[in-house]
């Protein structure tokens, strides 16, 4: 299998020894340009080469505080570059983006705003072209920073004697933001999220508990789930379909859809489901049947931590969850997670959605 080229071009030193880069480098040839010269790393478009620019905007605006106006004048410039370049090859571009902000507390206050205006400018720039062309990516490294500490991933030792501006940390999370970005253009993606039903849309095995058992509401564990269920409902909007593999009595699950008022989800929202005693792993495996989609577009979530090993072992194609057992964190970890991210989001993803939902129905007729 042919390694892909990437290119990793900066207004700074990056050390490309450093090890953050392993990731990048183990299933790719790698090289890095020199520092500063990211101008004609854009201008010298090659076949089979993916650019990856990381930008630090003091790099470019220097030391001395700049207008709005000035610094707009210093990125339009980078913004003509980059066009020409989505113009002459369909590789990929990902921009890693740093607006570093230095001023204390007291000074922000009394700041006019102008690098915030400049970045939101720059950013609504990148996403109009982001709509023309479908291999440009742009990453607000900053955010990322933020995650885990922006004093952490930035390093002044670094910057004075090698002019490279992040810590070890900081490289890794532009390496790992890179390798997010590349494996999510390249891989088969996910379609369809698998769900449990008792202690994963809800606290309580509903059968037992009843309908006003179950823990489902507006505070403790019970708002976790119905946090849970809304980012759910969010994965839905992105294009991707909800199938049910529970072991349970159908009607006991339709009944909670319907009468318990703090389910988000509803019957409607589920496009396949198996609601039955046999093993899950069957299950899922007559579900792509009726969607017409293969194994490894599914992914399975579910609670009981035999029901994974189960599905791991039967279906090694389908991608299981290994949720924690803290529901609490459920609902930022699924939010979170690259199997449902989507960088763009097309109206072809949503009829494609539609059309499986459909699908599935007439299979459904066909077989009563």
């Amino acid at each position: 299998m042919n390694k892909n080229k990437i290119l990793i071009g900066s207004t700074s030193y990056l050390v490309p020894s450093n090890p953050s880069w392993d990731i990048l480098e183990k299933n790719n040839k790698l090289s890095f340009g020199e520092y500063g010269d990211w101008a004609n790393n854009l201008l010298n478009t090659k076949n089979n080469e993916i650019l990856v620019l990381v930008i630090f905007f003091e790099d470019l605006f220097g030391v001395k505080k700049q207008t709005y106006r000035k610094m707009q004048s210093i990125l339009k410039p980078l913004l003509v570059l980059v066009e020409e370049r989505l113009q002459n090859t369909g590789e990929p571009l990902i921009l890693c983006l740093s607006f570093k902000d230095d001023e204390n507390l007291l000074n922000r206050l009394s700041s006019i705003g102008d690098l915030n205006e400049i970045k939101h400018w720059l950013f609504k720039k990148l996403e109009t072209l982001s709509s023309e062309f479908s291999n440009l990516f742009a990453i607000d490294l900053y955010k990322e920073f933020a995650k885990k500490g922006t004093q952490e991933c930035f390093d002044s030792r670094n910057w004075y004697y090698a002019h490279c501006h992040l810590s070890t940390l900081g490289l890794k999370i532009v390496s790992d933001s890179v390798y997010k970005v590349l494996n999510n253009f390249y891989s088969q993606p996910k379609k369809v999220l698998v769900l449990d039903c008792d202690n994963t849309l809800w606290n309580g095995v509903v059968g037992e508990d009843g309908i006003k058992g179950v823990g489902l509401g507006t505070d403790g564990i019970g708002l976790a789930f119905m946090n849970f269920q809304q980012e759910i409902k969010n994965i839905m909007a992105k294009g991707f379909i909800l199938a049910i593999a529970s072991k349970n009595n159908e009607q006991d699950v339709w009944d909670m859809f319907a009468k318990h008022d703090s389910m988000i989800l509803k019957k409607s929202d589920i496009v396949s489901w198996r609601i039955n005693w046999q093993e899950k792993s069957i299950n899922i495996r007559e579900m792509a049947s009726e969607l017409g989609l293969a194994l490894n577009s599914f992914v399975f979530w579910d609670d009981n931590p035999i029901e994974r090993d189960k599905m791991t072992i039967q279906n090694p194609d389908v991608e299981v969850v290994d949720a924690p057992k803290n529901v609490l964190e459920w609902p930022a970890l699924i939010k979170d997670m690259d199997y449902f991210s989507k960088s763009k989001i097309t109206s072809e993803d949503i009829k494609k959605s539609n059309q499986y939902k459909s699908r599935a129905m007439f299979q459904r007729d066909a077989s009563s």
